[in-house]
């Protein structure tokens, strides 16, 4: 039975509590104790007499009880005049005020650390803080004539303006000014200007007028329109009711600029040199255009230009390209037997069937070629301006064979090509650079088409 009760006392004795020091995280700690003091000590903590313990230190102590523990620091308090120490577990500003006997009142500022702060809240803990009081000080504020009684700690006009919510604008003024010391019952007059907003000159100016008109306006800010200067609103208008004036810097000047003139080409044919050959036979040399433009600028930006004249200052002069027109009938040894061809010209081959030619095989024009033959072997497709010179000619292209023009393909930009046709069961794939021979006989010069594109 004994044992039983000191067993149930041993538990009684062991808990969890929470402690919390100078406003840090609380710690959950497991004691052994009875009282809050005890809880204290037996988790580490030593108190002096003047440090505060929330619940107090002969309370019982209960499992999970949450102990608060604000200890003494070193708080130096300054006064108008004085400057006052004091040790204190407390850290209300107030009520360390009161400590010292003093009293914040309406108006007062209290700072902490050289930083204004809530008197009646609790200031952060450290090992040393300043607390300094500002009394209220009376002082009457005349404003365009009407006059009312304020408060203010100031320590300067400014501050007590401040504290009191009164705004000031750029325009207005202060007398005695915002940087003077505020004394008690000082007199303040605060006049009100009539402010003016004037963007000029990539800024806005904000200044005080007096006068009525927007001309007046910029005379009394040392703005000044020159040359071909304006204002929006303009400068006789009266003042916007929005205050708002904006000053367009304008200047023009004239300058002489040139074009270049495009020449055109004209093709000549050379009997006497083999076809597929080129020659330039005059280069050609852009002309020049001069015009005399006047140029608007407003605030920097162009606004507008005027052609005032313009001439031809020099004249293109034509480039001349020569094209053979000589047609010589060569023969060729081939696998396929000797050819007889008036042409040759390297192109880079592909080849092409109906089951890869793009239409769906249930397509009426499904395998047809342009010509409306069914594609089969020796159908050479060409690009389209090619087609109306080279359909129905007979070619050879080695390693294919013979063929004639009958389809149009797409071509690949910047070369001769052609596509080699095979009906689906006997597709080859090509994709290199062939000859294609032009075979005899030769067709009427109307049709040749002696620049190949």
């Amino acid at each position: 039975m004994a044992a039983g009760a000191a067993l149930c006392v041993w538990q009684f004795l062991r808990m969890e509590v929470v402690i919390a020091v100078d406003g840090l995280p609380p710690n959950r700690q497991i004691v052994w104790a009875g009282s809050v003091e005890g809880a204290l000590a037996a988790a580490g903590w030593e108190l002096a007499d003047t440090d505060r313990v929330v619940p107090g230190r002969d309370s019982w102590v209960y499992p999970g009880a949450v102990i608060r523990v604000s200890r003494t620091m070193a708080v130096r308090v300054y006064i108008p005049g004085a400057v006052l120490a004091i040790d204190t577990a407390e850290r209300v500003p107030a009520n360390i005020l009161a400590e010292l006997g003093l009293a914040v009142y309406a108006g007062d500022v209290v700072l902490v650390n050289g930083v204004p702060a809530d008197a009646s809240r609790p200031m952060p803990d450290a090992p040393a803080t300043a607390l300094e009081l500002r009394p209220a000080l009376a002082f009457e504020l005349n404003v365009n004539g009407e006059a009312g009684q304020f408060f203010g700690a100031g320590p300067v006009v400014a501050a007590a303006l401040a504290q009191n919510r009164i705004s000031l604008k750029q325009a207005d003024s202060v007398l005695p000014p915002l940087g003077d010391v505020l004394e008690e019952n000082a007199s303040l007059l605060l006049t009100s200007g009539q402010p003016v907003s004037i963007a000029v000159d990539g800024m806005t100016l904000e200044t005080v007028v007096a006068g009525a008109s927007v001309g007046e306006a910029l005379a009394a800010a040392g703005v000044a329109l020159q040359g071909l200067d304006y204002s929006r609103p303009a400068a006789d208008a009266p003042l916007p009711a929005d205050r708002q004036i904006q000053v367009v810097r304008v200047r023009e000047e004239v300058r002489l600029e040139q074009n270049l003139l495009p020449f055109a080409t004209e093709l000549q044919p050379l009997p006497e040199v083999d076809i597929d050959t080129l020659q330039i036979i005059q280069a050609g040399e852009f002309g020049l255009e001069a015009e005399r433009v006047r140029i608007r600028y407003e605030d920097g930006e162009e606004v507008s230009r005027e052609v005032e004249d313009s001439w031809v200052a020099r004249d293109a002069v034509p480039r001349i390209q020569g094209y053979g027109t000589k047609i010589t009938i060569r023969t060729l040894n081939t696998p396929d037997g000797t050819i007889e061809y008036w042409r040759a010209v390297d192109v880079y081959a592909t080849s092409y069937a109906p089951a890869n030619a793009g239409t769906p095989v249930t397509a009426p024009n499904y395998g047809i070629t342009y010509s409306g033959a069914p594609l089969r072997k020796g159908h050479i497709a060409v690009i389209r301006s090619w087609y109306p010179s080279l359909a129905g000619g007979s070619y050879y292209v080695p390693g294919y064979g013979f063929g004639t023009v009958a389809d149009i393909g797409g071509g690949i930009r910047g070369r001769y090509w052609i596509d080699l046709g095979y009906p689906d069961e006997e597709y080859v794939p090509w994709h290199q650079t062939v000859t294609l021979y032009f075979l005899t006989p030769v067709p009427p010069e109307s049709s040749i088409l002696w620049i190949l594109p």
